[in-house]
């Protein structure tokens, strides 16, 4: 009786096409899910929850939301929601032109005294944060933006979902999964390692998926720093 090893290895070689066009599918898919649905999702993710109620959007960062749309030239109503996050750095997802549009999430810490004020303590090194002495101070400072790198941040994000190049970033994991797969099963027949011992196609396979880890890592580094520049 063939043990399930085999019987899993044998359904993979009858179905190896469809597993990978399924597997290259299910990438793309749960990486652009987010940006098809941005308001029920990222908000869940991301929405900033003091005292068990979600946080309004600020009057303040309204202003630097409407602010940053109009320096880039973009309409209020052109599709782009700003909500309050918990997280140091602005977030995004969406495309504007859908209906569904995009959502840009603006950290509290955009407010000056939201830092500080915090319904729980601050714990750096196992030790609660005094935000009146010189080592809180500094530390403040630095978790604070000023306002033209705020609304450098903002900018950045509300450019990235009006380049619409969240489409971009979702191709090299499912391209790096379909150019390791292609290229580990011609590599083995050129080898002749399917007429071998099943330990060294193992073996092979272990270096194919390392290399293309490699490969996209690298191939999304590049990207991104393509995108930004």
């Amino acid at each position: 009786m063939a043990s399930p090893l085999w019987r899993a290895t044998a359904f993979v070689q009858r179905h190896r096409t469809g597993l990978l066009v399924g597997s290259c599918a299910g990438l793309f898919g749960a990486q652009i899910l987010y940006h098809l649905f941005p308001d029920p999702v990222v908000r869940w993710l991301y929405q900033y929850w003091p005292q068990g109620q979600p946080a309004p959007l600020s009057p303040k960062l309204q202003r630097l939301f409407q602010e940053v749309l109009q320096d880039i030239g973009i309409p209020s109503d052109h599709g782009n929601k700003a909500f309050t996050t918990f997280t140091f750095l602005p977030v995004s997802a969406g495309f504007p032109r859908l209906p569904a549009g995009a959502v840009v999430g603006i950290p509290t810490s955009f407010l000056d005294d939201s830092v500080t004020k915090t319904d729980h303590p601050v714990i750096v090194h196992g030790q609660r944060v005094d935000w009146k002495s010189p080592e809180g101070t500094w530390l403040k400072y630095t978790l604070t933006l000023s306002h033209d790198a705020q609304k450098l941040a903002l900018a950045r994000e509300v450019m990235y979902l009006e380049s619409s190049t969240a489409v971009l970033q979702t191709l090299p994991a499912p391209a790096c999964l379909a150019g390791t797969w292609t290229l580990s099963i011609s590599a083995k027949h050129a080898l002749g390692l399917y007429g071998g011992p099943m330990n060294l196609r193992v073996a092979f396979n272990l270096v194919a998926a390392v290399v293309g880890f490699v490969a996209y890592a690298f191939s999304t580094d590049s990207l991104t720093y393509t995108l930004e520049a």
